[in-house]
């Protein structure tokens, strides 16, 4: 059994299926999954650029019935900027401002769940922290990959 342990490259995670004889577990469907559980359908998409921007999340999400709400090309620079400038480090000086921004999509969009789609997000972001439901994609993943493995 094949995990791929981060958000962004599952971007190749199709091809990479294609090449090996190997199950594969995708985090994106193990988000779907948990999602689905918990009655969600309206989720902001938070992580690196790539994550937010290209397809293979937020189609991915779609095509199994969710809403997917990406920040604004600003936010989306400066989610970036954190994740590699400040998380990488430990430096946890802005989980206010994506506090903030959570609660804004929140209040706004009415949006009823956040995937940090970035694993260095649930080190400043934790379930109490924000009023939306939080999937911490991180967590989600290594459940599915348990739970597989125990099969």
């Amino acid at each position: 059994m094949i995990g791929i342990a981060a958000n962004t490259p599952h971007m190749v995670f199709s091809d990479v299926q294609r090449a090996v004889n190997v199950e594969m577990v995708s985090i994106v469907d193990a988000v779907a999954e948990e999602a689905k559980k918990k009655g969600l359908k309206k989720l902001l998409l938070l992580g690196t650029k790539t994550t937010m921007t290209m397809p293979f999340y937020k189609e991915a999400l779609k095509e199994r019935g969710f809403e997917v709400i990406v920040p604004n090309e600003n936010e989306i620079e400066e989610i970036n900027r954190i994740l590699f400038e400040e998380f990488v480090f430990g430096d946890f000086n802005s989980k206010p401002y994506l506090l903030d921004l959570i609660e804004k999509y929140t209040n706004e969009q009415d949006i009823e769940g956040v995937i940090l789609g970035c694993t260095e997000l649930p080190l400043a972001i934790k379930p109490e922290d924000v009023s939306a439901e939080v999937l911490d994609t991180a967590e989600i993943h290594v459940r599915a990959l348990i739970e597989k493995a125990l099969r």
